[in-house]
């Protein structure tokens, strides 16, 4: 049995020098600005440095001291009211061991038949949670010491907390109003008063990026293997047609059965070593 404790230790030391997985290459940042990494295809992922965040995260909806684990950002009784995840000990085991994983820049689109992670491209959408988990497990690198997943809710709150711990966006702007920061339908700094809000391109707006990530505001709400009660999907922050004060960065909230579409819905990949 791995001895955990020791791998508390480690990611302390190893958060701040991202590992690079064979046939990726650094592409810019640094572990605390949003260090990016690309395989072969161009496809870009950015460093989550989950060694440097405080442990207010919770992997067992009960205990709150975890620095990779869900936020309760709005009081929610996650173990009373439905919401849940199980997040398999290797990921976690991972995570502790190297100090972090690595998330897409870029929603999921297509390129030539295959799923890709890059900007300028539209991102996919209209499946279902079903569909989508088919869609990432197609994906490809040329790495045998990685695996990849759609992000858990516990991976996307530990995205937030980075974001707000690190100052660059303040917690009200990614749990209250994300209005600016993306591509939402009450952003009036990007749409005139008599313009019609569409989908973008992953990347379309480079002020709108985060720490090297495209999107993570508005445009697209992205899927999560986060669950409400036992067979509902939870999704993550807004899309172009809704605001961003109803819909922030943070915003959880439970849609349809795994096996239904969701219209405006996309996804991401995480990357974790074996």
């Amino acid at each position: 049995m791995k001895d955990e404790r020791r791998f508390l230790t480690l990611s302390t030391e190893c958060y701040q020098n991202p590992f690079i997985p064979k046939g990726f290459t650094y592409v810019t940042g640094t572990w605390n600005t949003g260090f990016v990494i690309s395989d072969d295809f161009g496809n870009e992922f950015v460093w989550i440095p989950v060694g440097w965040l405080e442990s207010n995260g919770t992997l067992d909806g009960i205990s709150y001291n975890s620095k990779f684990g869900r936020r309760n950002w709005y009081d929610d009784d996650f173990s009373l009211e439905g919401w849940n995840e199980t997040v398999p000990k290797k990921v976690v085991n991972s995570i502790l061991e190297w100090g972090g994983f690595y998330f897409a820049c870029n929603t999921a689109s297509f390129e030539n038949g295959r799923v890709v992670f890059k900007a300028g491209k539209l991102p996919i959408i209209e499946k279902s949670y079903d569909q989508v988990l088919e869609y990432e497990a197609s994906f490809k690198t040329n790495c045998d010491d990685i695996e990849h997943c759609i992000v858990f809710g516990s991976a996307y709150d530990s995205i937030c907390q980075w974001i707000i711990q690190s100052g660059t966006k303040t917690k009200s702007e990614i749990i209250d109003d994300s209005t600016y920061l993306g591509n939402y339908a009450n952003n009036d700094k990007f749409y005139s008063e008599d313009a019609i809000e569409k989908l973008l391109p992953s990347g379309y707006e480079k002020k709108w990026a985060i720490l090297n990530i495209n999107d993570l505001a508005g445009n697209v709400f992205e899927f999560s293997q986060e669950r409400y009660k036992d067979n509902c999907i939870v999704l993550r922050s807004g899309q172009y047609r809704i605001n961003g004060r109803d819909w922030p960065v943070a915003c959880r909230f439970f849609k349809e059965p795994l096996s239904r579409k969701v219209n405006i819905a996309g996804f991401r990949t995480m990357l974790f070593h074996k």
